[in-house]
């Protein structure tokens, strides 16, 4: 390589990089006087420029910068209107312009020393438009334009109001959920560069630059490459980038090796950052910082920064290997490890084990690797017992996974007590086991499972209540209850709440409660906004769900009608069908027939037969029709209550009463605190013909509900029957209380009155009361 050439690469990175003569020439001693004398006339040129083209950004007296044009002396580049400088460099500056055809903002990019320029100056200038020319994408900085202006090249590209990623961090650590966006991001434009087979090799966050709405996107394509090579532009020995993102193989001047995954370094090393307020590598002088990235491992970020997460810290330190191949093969590979640490999934990237770790201190400290060597056999027992150990961590790990993967498949079929003991299992294995990734999943189960268990009562208790706006209302408000309770704030903007949804393990429940609560609730703004996250949380394709889930046409038959024709019974949601059956049902629709189609279609869904064994039971005679599709929903989840009751319910309407008991007893013994159940036992031993035992099961089930209307009614009629009208006289009272519309209790009450007026008349003659 001829010597003129090499002073001319170490006075462009003495410019570049702000590095004294001294610095860039350790590694060519023999041409410090040359690059001295080089550097020493520029920067009395830039002094002599200085003075005649003052500039307003108060450089030091030791920085070396081309000048910078006052307001007076902006480019008049036809077509455009310049504004201000937002920015410049040592060989170029960056204007803030109109585009006047278009009226647009935008960004010029200018060489300022024009016609002056060296040949590298310039090649570099048109390989960066070429290369942003040849890529499209929402996170790569578009050009507009190239052009030349009295000699000067320029370039414009899109204006980015956000300024840099590196003025946003300023040293501060960001937000994990901030930072895996932002990488994400960026990564694509990334994966958009490698297929273009271009790799930037200058990543770092002051080439990141953020448009209004925060969206990050690569910038400044000055030391990109073609895959294949540009051996004129690079030299052996020659580390073009900043040092404390640059990787390992650029450090040591391998222009041949600098391919994609230096680029995946690079993005590592922007996460590090934003993780922990600072980059992994940063010395005193640049020289100092490259022997970092050579010899030494990045302290990992939680020790920075303690609420940095075991699996993003694993993430981040990939990218950072100091191997090429140990890093991620693709920046589509990264971005898939981030999207899954996102949705609390296990990321596929793993921590280096023991043995590796004491390969990669041999290879830094090769004279104490000698050292140890002379201890071999202790270092193989330790050896061995590091590789037990991590057998055993993997082992238990799988075993844990398992667990977890167990307990979310029993919650998918609602066994909540078998969901538990897997979680618990879970918890056993975790013991030993220091691992903040799976403690962090296994809470986030248990909070998961909390929730689902706690909407499923809700919906039971509505179901075992009845269909009664009243018990409506009670759901209404423990669905709202819940949601706060376990972290969903309500009346929230919709796409907030879909968002955080759509990242939810347990989404399908979640719709499920949220299309049963627009069933349940009166109040039409809150049907609005839970319809509304729902829609956003489900995207149709096909138009039907957010057709069932629109509330212009709530009520509307005949749109309920179409849509309970139309639907695709096997594809679309079980619950979202009940719903609108229930809909079409308060709109006089044929709902029974619906019902039918939705049972028929998936048989051993607990919720559509029990549907449609209430839809029987509101018919007189058909109640040994519904009793086949209440003991299909005991098949189908043995622990539920509310089924078993259900069947009694259909055994009392067709006078079996011993039947009935027993079904009832059975729906106590999973549920001793189920009031309705007591209820039901109590009206059937009554007809039976055993009124003291009924009289026991009204009590338990007001102990258990004090405001269960039905059960005060029924004991109430009991109590006036034999004759113990103030007792029965009280509780018709509280049903009146608690329901003011009761279709029956005012006359009963009044029946009772009169029989009491009656019986203390006849008291008074002497006479036996009725």
């Amino acid at each position: 390589m001829p010597a003129d050439s090499v002073v001319e690469q170490l006075l462009q990175e003495a410019l570049d990089s702000d590095l004294t003569p001294e610095e860039v020439c350790a590694e060519h001693p023999e041409l410090l006087w040359e690059v001295r004398e080089q550097w020493r006339r520029c920067r009395n040129l830039n002094a002599e420029l200085e003075a005649i083209f003052p500039s307003s950004h108060g450089l030091s007296p030791g920085e070396l910068r081309a000048p910078l044009p006052s307001s007076d002396e902006f480019p008049h580049l036809p077509g455009y209107e310049v504004k201000s400088i937002l920015g410049h460099g040592g060989m170029g500056v960056v204007y803030k312009a109109k585009q006047l055809k278009l009226n647009r903002p935008v960004a010029i990019k200018m060489l300022i020393s024009g016609r002056f320029a060296a040949k590298s100056d310039i090649t570099r200038f048109i390989r960066e438009a070429e290369a942003i020319a040849a890529l499209r994408h929402p996170n790569v900085v578009q050009i507009h334009d190239i052009g030349d202006f009295e000699g000067r090249p320029y370039l414009t590209m899109e204006f980015m109001e956000g300024g840099t990623l590196a003025e946003k961090l300023a040293g501060a650590p960001q937000p994990s959920s901030q930072a895996v966006e932002t990488i994400i991001g960026l990564a694509r434009g990334v994966q958009v560069a490698h297929g273009a087979r271009i790799v930037h090799r200058d990543l770092k966050p002051a080439n990141i630059l953020l448009d209004a709405d925060g969206t990050p996107k690569l910038a400044d394509f000055g030391l990109a490459r073609h895959f294949e090579g540009e051996a004129g532009l690079t030299l052996t020995g020659m580390r073009l980038g900043t040092p404390s993102y640059m990787a390992p193989e650029q450090a040591m001047g391998k222009a041949s090796s600098v391919g994609p995954s230096a680029d995946i370094y690079s993005l590592g090393a922007i996460l590090y950052e934003m993780l922990t307020g600072r980059p992994p590598f940063r010395g005193e002088t640049a020289s100092d910082t490259e022997r970092q990235v050579l010899s030494q491992s990045p302290v990992p970020p939680s020790r920075l920064n303690g609420k940095v997460s075991r699996d993003l810290e694993t993430i981040c330190l990939k990218c950072l290997s100091k191997e090429p191949t140990r890093r991620y093969a693709s920046a589509n590979d990264l971005i898939d490890d981030l999207d899954r640490f996102q949705q609390g999934l296990p990321i596929r990237a793993r921590r280096p084990g023991p043995v590796e770790r004491l390969t990669k201190w041999a290879r830094r400290q090769p004279a104490l690797a000698v050292v140890a060597g002379f201890s071999t056999l202790f270092a193989i027992v330790l050896i061995a017992a590091a590789v037990t150990f991590t057998d055993w961590r993997t082992r238990q790990r799988h075993a844990v996974e398992r667990e977890l993967q167990e307990a979310q498949h029993m919650q998918q079929l609602a066994r909540w007590d078998d969901a538990a003991a897997a979680l618990g299992r879970a918890e056993e294995r975790l013991s030993g086991l220091a691992s903040r990734d799976l403690n962090n999943r296994l809470e986030y189960a248990r909070h998961n499972l909390a929730f689902v268990i706690e909407l499923d009562r809700v919906r039971l208790t509505r179901l075992t209540s009845g269909n009664l706006a009243i018990y409506k209302a009670q759901a209404d408000q423990d669905y709202a209850e819940a949601f706060e309770h376990f972290g969903v704030k309500l009346n929230s903007p919709a796409e907030a709440t879909s968002s955080q949804m759509r990242a939810s393990a347990v989404r399908t429940a979640l719709l499920a409660a949220l299309d049963d609560w627009a069933v349940c609730t009166a109040d039409p703004k809150r049907r609005q906004w839970l319809l509304a996250v729902a829609r956003k949380s489900d995207p149709d394709e096909n138009d039907w769900r957010d057709r069932a889930r629109d509330p212009n046409t709530w009520d509307d038959a005949a749109t309920l009608a179409d849509l309970a024709s139309s639907v695709s019974i096997t594809k679309e949601p079980v619950s979202l069908q009940l719903a609108l059956a229930e809909r079409l049902a308060d709109a006089k629709g044929d709902s029974l027939a619906f019902i039918r189609k939705i049972q028929l279609a998936h048989p051993a869904d607990f919720w559509a037969n029990m549907t449609l064994g209430n839809e029987f039971m509101r018919h007189v005679n058909k109640a040994n029709e519904a009793a086949g599709y209440f003991r299909a929903a005991v098949g189908c989840r043995p622990k539920a209550a509310v089924a078993y009751n259900a069947v009694g319910d259909t055994m009392r309407r067709q006078r079996r009463f011993e039947e009935a008991i027993a079904y009832y007893e059975g729906a106590i013994a999973l549920d001793a605190r189920y009031a309705r159940a007591h209820t039901n036992l109590g009206m059937a031993l009554k007809e039976y013909g055993q009124p003291e035992a009924a009289i026991e099961s009204y009590e338990r089930a007001l102990a258990d509900d004090a405001n269960y209307a039905l059960a005060h009614f029924e004991f109430a009629n009991l109590l006036s029957e034999r004759g113990q009208f103030d007792e029965a006289i009280a509780h018709y009272q509280r049903v009146l209380e608690l329901e003011p519309d009761h279709p029956e209790a005012p006359e009963r009450l009044e029946q009772t009155l009169l029989r009491q007026r009656r019986a203390k008349g006849d008291s008074l003659l002497g006479a036996p009361a009725p």
